[in-house]
């Protein structure tokens, strides 16, 4: 038992902190923030609404080509996204959704926004990603509750990247306005992304424990 618990505290040196530690202390305060967003939602959803589970055919799916925002992990949806699919609204609670199911952990964020043109969210899963050869990364939003969204972010060098740029371009195509491209965006129900990509990560999520 000795042995077995010297050889955790080796393997897990970079995760364990003291009580009265700035990061224990920053985590306790992401943890209230995270209880009380979730309350608020429960309690607008409904109390038998468990936004955890994708519903069979209820939700609506949002994807789109995503820009840099004005900092490292913070991208630009767009007006029409941010007042239509996320409803301009504080306390988004959002899960990003890794390519074996597994779930990251919830990202408690608010749309925010510059003027009339950008409309941004801090997406902790798109930090570091960049265009590559002029394709953006894309975003695939699921809603299981007005508030509550699974993402998934797909790099341009990704092998499944072609199945949506391909889904994209055929059902919307670039849209030019004044000379310049604008990025695909498509809002379409649960039942749709499940024909166009049959193995997306959503379907095998893991149970959140």
């Amino acid at each position: 038992m000795e042995d077995n618990w010297a050889n955790f505290l080796s393997a897990n040196s970079g995760c364990l902190f003291l009580l009265d530690s700035n990061e224990v202390i920053e985590a306790a305060k992401q943890n209230a923030e995270l209880k009380k967003a979730t309350k608020k939602i429960r309690k607008e959803a409904g109390e038998k609404v468990n936004f955890d589970i994708i519903p069979e055919n209820e939700s609506f799916v949002f994807i789109e080509e995503l820009t840099k925002g004005r900092g490292k992990k913070q991208r630009d949806v767009g007006k029409w996204a941010a007042k239509n699919y996320f409803g301009d609204a504080p306390d988004l609670i959002l899960t990003h959704i890794d390519d074996q199911g597994q779930r990251g952990d919830k990202e408690i964020r608010k749309v925010s926004s510059k003027g009339s043109v950008n409309f941004a969210i801090d997406l902790d899963a798109s930090k570091g990603l960049m265009p590559i050869s002029g394709q953006m990364p894309i975003a695939i939003f699921i809603r299981t509750s007005p508030k509550n969204f699974f993402y998934h972010i797909i790099s341009a060098n990704s092998a499944h990247y072609l199945t949506i740029s391909s889904y994209l371009n055929k059902e919307v195509g670039k849209v030019t306005a004044a000379g310049n491209a604008k990025r695909l965006k498509k809002e379409m129900p649960i039942e749709k992304l499940r024909e166009i990509w049959p193995a997306a990560p959503f379907w095998n999520m893991a149970d959140d424990e």
